[in-house]
């Protein structure tokens, strides 16, 4: 038997035992002192067992958020994201539920200079709200940071997503 369906049924159980005893208080017009007393017995463990179930951490619901703009790059499971430049000229990634139409990348290389900065190409794919995007590599070897953002400031506290780009 399912861990619900012991619960509700120890608070079924609890809740008759209740209302027999307060039905016997109730015909006794308060003068049965053991009625009484379990009554409030039954009435304390019925009050502790819904406490102790509506109040454990992690319930169990029946619909999560979807995540928001979740950008990933699937041929890429690393912290680091390694390309030959001779192979690559772009790489591509997924974005998972857009909130927006317009996203945009910037790219740093390891000195801190801004290499390129532009609109992201983003092409519908699928009802899931998955989108397939591209975005163009710099023509030279080097250690390069991709960063992602909804707004189009030049700015990398405002991107959401950073990756690591190594293209030798």
């Amino acid at each position: 038997m399912e861990k619900n369906n012991i619960t509700f049924l120890a608070v079924a159980a609890l809740g008759i035992a209740f209302g027999f005893w307060a039905f016997m208080v109730f015909l006794s017009r308060g003068k049965n002192a053991k009625a009484i007393a379990r009554k409030m017995k039954f009435g304390a463990l019925l009050l502790t067992l819904n406490a102790a179930v509506t109040c454990t951490p992690q319930q169990p619901t029946c619909y999560e958020q979807a995540a928001m703009d979740h950008f990933y790059f699937p041929e890429y499971n690393t912290d680091v994201i390694n390309l030959k430049l001779s192979e690559n000229d772009t790489i591509s990634g997924v974005l998972v539920n857009p909130s927006k139409e317009d996203y945009y990348y910037m790219l740093v290389n390891e000195k801190g200079e801004y290499v390129a900065h532009n609109k992201i190409n983003i092409s519908k794919i699928d009802s899931l709200q998955n989108s397939n995007f591209v975005i163009p590599l710099p023509q030279d070897t080097g250690v390069y940071r991709l960063y992602i953002s909804l707004e189009a400031e030049k700015d990398s506290s405002l991107y959401y997503y950073d990756f690591n780009l190594n293209i030798h």
